[in-house]
């Protein structure tokens, strides 16, 4: 995430293993590099810390498709992208936070993490592009 220049890293909703193990160890390098983590308990909190000017929820469930080049480049302001942490799109409570969509171009949903890079990389372009 931070290769990207992500600002915020925000995890909510952590149990199991990634609680015990794993957020431990994004915090500790997140700190190495001088970077921004946070563990919440709602995507609310998020939000309400980040005070975004728009929020996106990843879900092939419940949102849109959207080209994804033509979708960053009409983004404005402070954006925060919520991504699912598990193989599911996230629940219609979390949905109703924002804006829902998914990548046009794949038959089946993609791992959270592909998901990930996939946005990250192409914001990076765009945004390095634009500069």
């Amino acid at each position: 995430m931070y290769s990207f220049g992500v600002k915020y890293f925000i995890a909510t909703k952590v149990y199991g293993a990634a609680a015990t193990s794993g957020i431990p160890e994004v915090t500790r390098y997140a700190l190495k590099l001088g970077r921004n983590f946070l563990v919440l308990s709602e995507v609310r909190d998020a939000i309400e810390l980040v005070n975004p000017d728009k929020v996106v929820v990843l879900s092939k469930d419940y949102g849109v498709e959207v080209n994804l080049s033509e979708y960053i480049r009409n983004l404005v302001g402070k954006t925060m992208i919520v991504f699912s942490g598990l193989d599911v799109s996230p629940g219609k409570d979390i949905v109703g936070l924002g804006e829902a969509v998914y990548l046009a171009g794949f038959e089946q949903k993609l791992p959270p993490t592909a998901e990930a890079a996939i946005i990250l990389y192409h914001i990076k372009i765009l945004h390095s592009s634009t500069q």
